[in-house]
């Protein structure tokens, strides 16, 4: 009769479901949070080399226009 009892007991059972399911939730959003992470650092090195190809295809500044250096005329 003990053994009958004991199969019979259902008091942790709604922790162990509890347990399980957290459990579930946590593998679950790991993946998620993986993929997430993934596909944030392939966009900010797309942005990276968007940047970096911009800045390589800037032309160079145009040097300022020199002033004529005015002389006294000695009459």
């Amino acid at each position: 009769m003990a053994k009958k009892g004991l199969w019979q007991d259902e008091s942790g059972t709604s922790a162990i479901e509890y347990v399980a399911l957290a459990a579930l939730v946590a593998v679950g959003l790991i993946a998620i949070l993986t993929t997430i992470g993934d596909e944030t650092s392939a966009k900010y090195s797309e942005v990276d080399t968007a940047f970096a190809a911009m800045n390589d295809a800037a032309p160079a500044p145009a040097p300022a226009p020199r002033q004529p250096i005015r002389t006294r005329d000695k009459h």
